[in-house]
């Protein structure tokens, strides 16, 4: 979104905290935190006219000080802001229920983790992952977003026996085997 301060005299720099999926993150499958590494303040390029990107289900903390204040100067003080570059690509895991109905909707996650560790988030964006099956089943997207390092999907098995789900991102790759179990209908008398 472009922030436009109209007559508000800002700095050039500011502080931006968030509180993403990359932060925080519930495992909805083992019904506890999968982890929470606490907020990072970041220094950002600020202005009388910026724009700030807003991730999907989050909360952004954007700190704009007046130019020559005293919390301009304060952040001025600090380091730039630098990327993070990292040397190894993530490590891929597939957070879903192991066993489901034919032609029933699962949810699942993709995670981004660092290498190594399943409980650090990835600490920098990434590209999308792509989803995949080695057998007949539907997804609601084709790839899923891991700007957070956690990415939503939902998966429908149309038949039963093993399914194995796949999700690639360059060389990084996540499997998950599910148990797809017949569907019966039962009818239902209602008296």
């Amino acid at each position: 979104m472009t922030l436009d301060l109209g007559g508000f005299d800002a700095a050039p720099r500011g502080e931006r905290t968030e509180l993403t999926r990359r932060e925080y993150f519930w495992d909805p499958i083992g019904h506890k935190p999968y982890w929470s590494v606490g907020l990072k303040p970041q220094a950002i390029s600020t202005g009388n006219r910026f724009v700030a990107e807003i991730p999907p289900f989050s909360i952004v903390y954007l700190r704009i000080p007046q130019r020559d204040s005293a919390l301009h100067r304060q952040l001025a003080a600090g380091p730039p802001p630098v990327a993070a570059v990292l040397q190894s690509a993530p490590e891929l895991h597939l957070l879903i229920d192991r066993e489901v109905y034919a032609d029933d909707w699962l949810e699942g996650h993709v995670v981004a983790a660092l290498p190594g560790d399943p409980h650090q988030p990835y600490p920098v964006p990434l590209e999308p992952a792509t989803l995949g099956a080695d057998g007949e089943a539907s997804f609601d997207r084709a790839t899923v977003r891991l700007a957070e390092s956690v990415g939503h999907f939902r998966v429908q098995p149309k038949a039963p026996g093993t399914l194995t789900l796949k999700a690639t991102l360059g060389e990084s790759v996540a499997t998950a085997s599910l148990v797809v179990k017949p569907s019966v209908p039962r009818p239902i008398v209602f008296w």
